[in-house]
């Protein structure tokens, strides 16, 4: 191949490369993740900006929801236990390419959600090294995410 021709291939690679991320980052930047979590002992009907769906007493229901101000209203079989309007921010591009942000709608607050750190070492003295695995952010939505895919597993 000529060195024109090399160059050319070269630069519509990067070019799609450029595209593919910038395509990637619009979609995380547009698209956040809402896992809406019911801890009562009973199943509720969930409307958000007026589009309703079940949600029962077991494992959280993820719904990707735009950027912006959105009307959540919660209904059981007696009425209306909770309405609001909940806003979900929006990312700089940059900020939804590096990384994922989601959020968590607890119904009627009946959950309790508890953070927790945990160090590993083999001797006392090494316990305030922390660990973390390669590509992982030690933020809670990973075990969120864990936790949700083992629930729908089983």
């Amino acid at each position: 191949m000529s060195s024109a021709r090399t160059l050319l291939v070269f630069a519509a690679v990067a070019a799609f490369a450029v595209v593919g991320t910038l395509a990637f980052a619009y979609v995380s930047q547009n698209r956040i993740d809402v896992y809406f979590d019911n801890g009562l002992s009973r199943p509720v009907q969930v409307s958000v900006d007026g589009d309703s769906f079940s949600l029962g007493n077991g494992a959280p229901l993820k719904r990707p929801l735009g950027p912006g101000a959105h009307e959540v209203v919660v209904k059981d079989q007696t009425g209306e236990i909770e309405s609001t309007r909940i806003e979900i921010a929006k990312k700089d591009l940059m900020g939804a390419l590096l990384e994922r942000e989601f959020y968590v709608y607890n119904v009627a607050q009946a959950h309790i959600y508890r953070r927790a750190h945990h160090v590993y070492a083999a001797a006392e003295s090494h316990s305030d090294i922390p660990f973390r695995p390669r590509g992982q952010s030690g933020r809670v939505d990973a075990a969120w995410r864990a936790s949700c895919a083992e629930s729908h597993a089983g």
